[in-house]
């Protein structure tokens, strides 16, 4: 398949987008981890960032910080990435250094942080659950920049199409394989 313009329509706010495939998560997985009636009390979080207490009403050592980051696989013969907008875990020191910093230029702050691997593509689809958390570097970046991951090297499918790169139709395979996952088809 030649390298080519994907063009699509935005399900959410139906607008034309063209370029190459970016999926991204509005809410961290661990999210689903506390009973709907309780998210109030025990999550916070927005378009960035993520606590989830998982204990009523109080702070435990086993809570879950998480930012949003960028997953970026590159495309053979092509100058753009597809683009996964994913959750990694933080340390709570972590979370909180990048809080504190959040306005300023980050590029030279980094961290640990565990993926969870959710995306339909590359879930275990014999059980229909993630495939286990990958860990990764975070590269916070600059000012108004999303952070960038970096898996560890492993073998799983992603680590492997995040190093040696996807091909066109791969990417678009990928797309559709998602797209059908989170349309439940």
């Amino acid at each position: 398949m030649e390298v080519g313009t994907l063009s699509y329509r935005c399900a959410c706010c139906g607008k034309e987008y063209s370029g190459a495939p970016s999926f991204g998560y509005e809410t961290p997985p661990f999210i689903r981890e506390v009973p709907e009636e309780e998210r109030q009390s025990r999550v916070v979080f927005d378009s960035d960032l993520c606590h989830v207490r998982l204990r009523p009403n109080e702070n435990s050592p086993d809570d879950i910080f998480s930012i949003r980051v960028n997953l970026e696989i590159p495309i053979w013969d092509s100058p753009e990435t597809f683009l996964w907008g994913v959750w990694v875990t933080q340390s709570e020191e972590s979370f909180l250094r990048y809080i504190e910093t959040y306005k300023e230029d980050q590029s030279s702050e980094g961290s640990f942080g565990w993926l969870p691997v959710v995306m339909s593509p590359y879930r275990d689809h014999a059980t229909e659950q993630n495939s286990g958390y990958l860990a990764c570097d975070v590269y916070w970046g600059k000012s108004g920049q999303r952070p960038t991951i970096t898996l560890h090297e492993c073998d799983h499918p992603l680590y492997l199409d995040q190093r040696d790169g996807i091909s066109w139709q791969r990417a678009v395979e990928i797309a559709q394989l998602q797209w059908q996952g989170l349309h439940g088809k």
